[in-house]
């Protein structure tokens, strides 16, 4: 990277000294040049020096150059900000398959009506004649359990326990009237039919008569005797929790689903004697006629403890693409004072999850570093808008923040990859409604995003060049002991410490440190707030031999951003964010020398 600088030629008084010679051989052609030695000897003790330097200031933006598609983006502010998209990932889809509880067994009780009593309360010698007289009407009530049912069904495992089922379920019942019964009763003044508690009727209709329901009872009131009493029941609901076990039981057993219970018919109404003309005719065993039948269980839908498979194992990769080359030494530490992931979790299941996980990261096929992230919340019925941070702060109230200290050792080392592994769960310990044969979807999405603001080990380098000064050294021949001498000062307004190493190279940018004996002095104050900070810039460079000073086209100056101090004097800057224009650093008064003694051959 080049910043606009001026340009610095070296040794450029020697220019005066050869033409003046030129001058000299050329003003008599009676003298042979070829005889002539054109070796002179130049500079002193005291250095050659070329002109004082400065160059303007030098603001992030010239020094941290960017390209289109980077990973490192500029926002409109100036700031500099690590962004990068997740890959597509596919939805998952939740399903637990529709539950049928299969009828095994219904078993009539009977209903039978011993009306010996009530015979007998008529005087026998008042039914001479085969006739009563008129009797005032005689109250008839009574119960009795008429019916024993009996259902079994494999429950999921996906089903942790239940609260209560929408179901479809269908019961019909007829009840057919003794005859004897007609002759004394020709409306009942109400039938019930208890059935057991966890019953929930959506609808029930009778035949005849004006039928209501209370919880699982139907009521059928002014129940004429002279015809059959059909009755419908559709029950869209059980109740797992009811208290009431007196007529059944519906229960969770292992992996089985059974119910059991009891139907119970109560009648009550007025005998009437007044139409009886041979009471000897009436049976006293008065048996109903009974039928039942129940449909299978399908359960639509509960309200309960799931465990629906949720298939997140893997959240997909973020590839890092476009990495700036001030980040790609080995020497760099991208430790980010707050690397945030922001994860989107859209689902559309009443049941709530949980994501446990493990970001890793990835370079050149091997892992730099794993961070595990608990405690991911997927919301039900909802997007979920989770963070996974650093630092919880500066984050929007929108999102449910993660905290993980250690997210920034992904990118210390900048990856080719980051990878989500996860373990995804359903919240099966928190009450929810799901519906059975229904493929539901859960739809993950992320990216990540860090502004470029470093914490205590970051590290970033980066390299200014001074060049172009081969054809004006290349006959010079160094004395012993003859160095270059470079001084000048370095102003800083980056927040970060800068130590200056130099480089020297040939004209192909080739490095020649190791022909040339290197002593720099340069320690430079970090600007935390953006103020000037100013540190001497000095520095020798002693080539070991003149082949390597004629190798030499310039220096590179190699500078290192760190969020502490190198000699661990001040104090350490964090969480200040990068600015491509407000930073800045400038290099005053530069001036370079030859010192001790050189010569040039003019031949």
């Amino acid at each position: 990277m080049r910043p606009n600088l001026k340009k610095m030629k070296l040794f450029s008084p020697i220019a005066l000294a050869v033409g003046m010679m030129t001058l000299i051989g050329c003003s008599d052609d009676k003298y042979n040049l070829d005889e002539v030695d054109f070796t002179i000897g130049i500079g002193d003790d005291n250095g050659l020096v070329i002109p004082q330097s400065s160059t303007d200031a030098i603001k992030l933006s010239d020094i941290l150059k960017l390209n289109e598609g980077d990973c490192i983006k500029k926002a409109e502010n100036g700031d500099y900000v690590f962004e990068q998209s997740g890959n597509e990932i596919a939805p998952v889809h939740p399903k637990i398959d529709m539950i049928n509880v299969a009828h095994k067994d219904t078993k009539s009780l009977g209903f039978e009506l011993d009306l010996t009593e009530q015979l007998k309360s008529f005087n026998p010698f008042l039914a001479k004649g085969k006739r009563v007289v008129r009797k005032a009407p005689m109250a008839l009530k009574t119960e009795r359990d008429v019916f024993e049912f009996a259902y079994d069904g494999n429950k999921p495992e996906e089903v942790v326990n239940l609260k209560s089922a929408d179901v479809n379920m269908d019961l019909k019942l007829n009840v057919k009237f003794p005859e004897g019964l007609k002759m004394l009763i020709n409306t009942f003044d109400e039938i019930r039919l208890d059935f057991p508690a966890y019953m929930v009727f959506s609808s029930a209709t009778a035949s005849a008569g004006t039928s209501s329901v209370s919880g699982s009872s139907l009521i059928v009131k002014n129940v004429p005797t002279n015809k059959d009493l059909d009755l419908n029941i559709l029950i869209n609901k059980l109740n797992f929790e009811e208290a009431d076990k007196t007529l059944g039981s519906l229960k969770i057993n292992g992996d089985k689903i059974s119910l059991d219970g009891k139907v119970k018919m109560s009648i009550d109404g007025q005998m009437d004697f007044s139409n009886v003309t041979d009471i000897t005719s009436i049976n006293p065993i008065q048996t109903f006629g009974l039928k039942m039948e129940m449909s299978d269980i399908t359960i639509k839908s509960a309200q309960g403890w799931f465990n629906p498979e949720i298939k997140l194992n893997d959240l997909g990769e973020i590839n890092i693409n476009g990495v700036p080359e001030f980040l790609t030494d080995d020497d760099v530490v991208v430790d980010l004072n707050n690397p945030q992931i922001y994860l989107t979790l859209s689902n559309d299941m009443d049941v709530a999850g949980i994501i446990n996980g493990t970001l890793k990261s990835y370079k050149n096929g091997k892992e730099l570093a794993s961070v595990p992230v608990n405690g991911i919340k997927i919301e039900k019925n909802a997007t979920s808008n989770i963070c996974i941070c650093r630092k919880p702060d500066g984050i929007d109230s929108k999102y449910t923040k993660v905290i993980t200290p250690t997210l920034s050792d992904l990118i210390k080392t900048i990856p080719d990859y980051i990878k989500f592994e996860a373990d995804a769960k359903a919240d099966s310990e928190t009450l929810s409604s799901i519906e059975f044969g229904k493929e539901y979807s859960i739809q993950p999405g992320y990216y990540v995003t860090a502004p470029i603001a470093f914490e205590e080990n970051a590290r970033i380098i980066f390299t200014e060049s001074f060049d172009s000064i081969n054809d004006d050294i290349e006959d010079f021949n160094l004395g012993e002991n003859t160095y270059i001498h470079i001084t000048g000062v370095i102003e800083n307004r980056i927040p970060m410490y800068l130590n200056v190493e130099v480089e020297p190279v040939d004209v192909n940018g080739n490095s020649l440190s190791n022909e040339y004996q290197i002593n720099v002095k340069s320690n430079v104050p970090a600007s935390k707030d953006g103020a000037s900070k100013e540190s001497n810039l000095d520095v020798t460079l002693k080539p070991n031999n003149n082949q390597a000073f004629h190798k030499l086209d310039g220096f590179n100056f190699i500078i290192t951003g760190t969020a502490k101090p190198a000699d661990g004097i001040g104090e350490t800057v964090t969480g200040v964010t990068l600015n491509s224009e407000k930073h800045s650093f400038n290099a005053k008064n530069i001036v370079i020398k030859l010192c001790g003694k050189a010569s040039v051959d003019l031949n």
